[in-house]
C-alpha cells in the first residue's frame, strides 16, 4: 500500500546500507519497506529527479563501499525479490586489495582502544592529548584531508607493530559480474573516500575524475551516478563538487542527508538515509522503525536544516589545530 502521505508531498525513498548483518534481517527489512513502497531502478530515480519520470512511494536501495557482505549475502536476496540495487565503490580500494581508512581505524580500535589512537593524533595536530577526549576518535579524522588521515594510522601501526587488516571488499571480478549482472548498477565513491570537502580544489577535482574514469575502465561502462563519502551537504561537499561531478558527466549524486525525493530534487544532492543506523539491530527493531521511516525522515529533513550539533562540533574540533583548518 502507498504511504498515506503520498497524496500530499512527495515521499519517494532512497535507502543506504554499508554491511549486512545477516540475510534474515536484510529480508525482513526489504520486506518491511515494501509494504509501504514500490522498488525502483536507478534509471528511474534520474528519470524522477531530471524531470522526465512522475511517480510516488517508490524506493530505491543502494550499498557504500562495497563490502563483502554485499555480494555474498544481499545480492542473493535482491536477485529472489528482483529488487535493482546501486554500489558506489572506490576504485582503487578494490582494485589494490586495501581496507578503506575507516575499515583499518576499525580493525586498531579492536585491538588498542582509543587511547595510543588518540595519542598519535594529538602529536599529529600539536595538540594536547586531553584536548581531544571529548571527541570521538573517528570524528576527529574526518576533520582530516586523507593524506593526513593515511599518516596517522600509518603511524599508528609503525609505532605498535600492527599488520595492515586484509581486505574485507569485493573484488574486481565480482564487481565486473555485478556490473553486468542486469541487477546492479555501479557508481563512483572517489578513489581514497576523503571526505572532499576537507580537501584542496585540485584534490576533490582528481578524487571524483579519477575515480569516475578509472571504474568505469574497471568494469567497461558508462559510470554516471555517484555517492558523497560521509555526504552531509555543506560540510562534506557543496557547489565546488557538484560541478565537478557534471563536468565528469555523472548525472546524479547522493548525500546522506535524511528526506524524501521528488520532481523538484537537487540531482546533485539527492538524500538518502534510514538504514545505515539500524545496522545491527535486532530485527524485531529494525522492522519496527522502518514502519516509521518515512515520518521519521520528514521530521528529520526539518531538523536537520540547522544542524548545529554537528557544525559545532566540527568547529571546536578544528579549533584545536592550524593542521584542522584545510578548506
Amino acid at each position: 500500500m502507498p504511504h498515506p502521505l503520498s497524496l500530499v508531498m512527495p515521499t519517494n525513498l532512497v535507502v543506504a546500507f554499508h554491511t549486512v548483518p545477516s540475510a534474515d534481517w536484510f529480508e525482513a527489512a526489504l520486506r518491511t519497506i515494501g509494504r509501504f513502497y514500490r522498488f525502483v531502478s536507478l534509471d528511474e530515480v534520474i528519470g524522477l529527479v531530471s524531470g522526465s519520470r512522475r511517480f510516488n512511494s517508490a524506493c530505491h536501495v543502494t550499498f557504500d563501499d562495497g563490502h563483502r557482505s554485499f555480494s555474498e549475502i544481499a545480492v542473493p536476496i535482491l536477485r529472489r525479490l528482483s529488487i535493482p540495487a546501486t554500489l558506489f565503490v572506490s576504485p582503487r580500494v578494490i582494485e589494490e586489495r586495501t581496507p578503506y581508512w575507516f575499515q583499518e581505524l576499525t580493525a586498531y580500535r579492536a585491538t588498542l582502544g582509543d587511547d595510543p589512537i588518540r595519542a598519535v593524533l594529538a602529536e599529529h595536530l600539536s595538540c594536547a592529548v586531553q584536548q581531544l577526549g571529548p571527541f570521538p576518535v573517528n570524528s576527529v579524522l574526518l576533520c582530516l584531508p586523507i593524506d593526513d588521515i593515511r599518516g596517522v594510522l600509518e603511524e599508528v601501526r609503525r609505532r605498535h607493530r600492527l599488520e595492515r587488516p586484509a581486505s574485507e571488499n569485493v573484488t574486481v571480478d565480482e564487481l565486473r559480474r555485478l556490473a553486468t549482472s542486469g541487477l546492479v548498477t555501479v557508481g563512483g565513491h572517489t578513489m581514497d573516500h576523503p571526505v572532499l570537502g576537507n580537501e584542496s580544489g585540485e584534490r576533490a577535482r582528481a578524487e571524483i575524475q579519477e575515480s569516475v574514469a578509472a571504474l568505469a575502465r574497471m568494469i567497461d561502462r558508462p559510470v554516471t551516478s555517484f555517492a558523497y563519502p560521509n555526504g552531509t551537504e555543506g560540510f562534506d561537499f557543496g557547489p565546488r563538487e557538484q560541478d565537478v561531478l557534471r563536468g565528469a558527466g555523472v548525472q546524479i549524486a547522493f548525500s546522506t542527508d535524511p528526506g524524501f525525493v521528488g520532481q523538484r530534487t537537487n540531482p546533485y544532492a539527492v538524500p538518502r538515509g534510514g538504514c545505515p543506523s539500524l545496522e545491527g539491530e535486532p530485527e524485531s527493531r529494525t522492522v519496527s522503525r522502518l514502519l516509521l521511516l518515512p515520518v521519521w525522515q520528514h521530521l528529520s529533513r526539518l531538523r536537520a536544516r540547522s544542524r548545529p550539533t554537528e557544525a559545532e562540533e566540527r568547529a571546536r574540533i578544528r579549533a584545536l589545530s592550524p593542521a584542522l583548518h584545510t578548506r
